[in-house]
C-alpha cells in the first residue's frame, strides 16, 4: 500500500480529516477510521490513501488497524474453556456400511457394449425374404411372406 501511495500528496484539512490528491481524489478521517474509497472500512486495515497520511505525518499504522486483528482479540476469544461435544451413550451403534453384495454370473460374460465415438458400426445386413436393409436377416424376419 506504501508504494502505491508514494507519490500521493496529502494535504490537511483539520487535525484528523486529510485530502489525499490521488485519481480520484480521497478523503480520509482519521478520528472515525474512515476513507472515501470505503476501503479501510470494509476490511479493517488502512487503505492506502490512509497509509499515505499516516506515513507522511510519521504516525504508527498498527495503532489503526481494527481491534479485531490484534492479538489481544485472539487470545480474548480462546480464553474460556471449549468443551468437546460428546455424544449420547444412549445412541444405537451406528451400522457399518460395507461394499455391496456381489455373486458373479455363471457363464461368459455378454460382450454387448455401446460402441465408442467414431467406432465402427456392425454393418447392415439386407434381409433374403422381405429384400429391406436392415439388423434381421431370413431366419428372424417378421414379415409374412408375399
Amino acid at each position: 500500500m506504501l508504494e502505491e501511495g508514494r507519490t500521493w500528496l496529502p494535504r490537511k484539512a483539520s487535525d484528523s480529516v486529510c485530502e489525499v490528491l490521488s485519481e480520484p481524489v480521497a478523503v480520509v478521517d482519521l478520528w472515525n477510521r474512515s476513507c472515501s474509497c470505503r476501503m479501510w472500512q470494509i476490511s479493517g486495515f488502512p487503505c492506502a490513501h490512509a497509509a499515505c497520511v499516516l506515513n507522511k505525518s510519521n504516525t504508527e499504522g498498527y495503532n489503526y488497524v481494527d481491534d479485531y486483528f490484534h492479538v489481544s482479540s485472539y487470545r480474548q476469544s480462546y480464553a474460556k474453556v471449549i468443551f468437546p461435544f460428546a455424544r449420547p451413550i444412549t445412541d444405537p451403534p451406528l451400522a457399518v456400511i460395507g461394499p455391496p453384495e456381489f455373486q458373479p454370473k455363471r457363464g461368459r460374460p455378454k460382450m454387448k457394449r455401446i460402441a465408442s465415438r467414431g467406432e465402427s458400426v456392425a454393418r447392415r445386413m439386407r434381409c433374403s425374404r422381405c429384400n429391406q436393409v436392415g439388423s434381421h436377416n431370413k431366419k428372424t424376419c417378421t414379415r409374412a411372406i408375399q
